[in-house]
């Protein structure tokens, strides 16, 4: 399957009641973070289990989901397109993912610009002033958390 190389995020639906459909699913996720490592970016996966009301034709488990999500630093969601369980959730997540992304891709660059400086033998007194008010790098949340940055943002 192949994916666009443009956009902001990627939303990967697959349905919890078919397992072909899962797989495809963790397939996508992987392809995109192999793509992923040959640049700088590193854009937000959401990874959507859909048909959560279906609860007793479950044939992908939670911990299935979650492992993969983990595995290639997805965000996880489970939905009901049907009933509208979490759908409102998703989007607005998705969209705190993009703007997390940006903010780190930014800092990133900034990062990078005070580090060129810093070689550079002249002092900067205003980067030295920023640095003593830089924040440390938060601990990662967990995968369900739409509302935290994925693993990678923190390197």
């Amino acid at each position: 399957v192949k994916c666009s190389d443009e956009g902001d995020a990627y939303v990967i639906v697959y349905s919890i009641t078919d397992r072909q459909s899962f797989q495809i699913a963790s397939n996508l996720a992987k392809n995109i973070r192999e793509r992923d490592k040959d640049t700088d970016k590193h854009i937000p996966i959401i990874l959507v289990g859909n048909k959560s009301d279906l609860v007793r034709k479950r044939v992908v488990s939670k911990e299935a989901a979650r492992q993969t999500a983990f595995k290639y630093d997805c965000k996880l969601v489970e939905t009901s397109a049907a009933i509208n369980d979490k759908v409102d959730d998703l989007l607005a997540g998705t969209l705190k993912q993009i703007r997390i992304n940006e903010y780190n891709h930014e800092r990133r660059k900034t990062i990078t610009n005070e580090s060129e400086i810093k070689q550079k033998p002249s002092k900067n007194v205003f980067i030295k002033f920023l640095n003593v008010f830089r924040k440390k790098p938060r601990i990662p949340a967990d995968v369900e958390n739409l509302y935290t940055g994925l693993r990678q943002s923190y390197s």
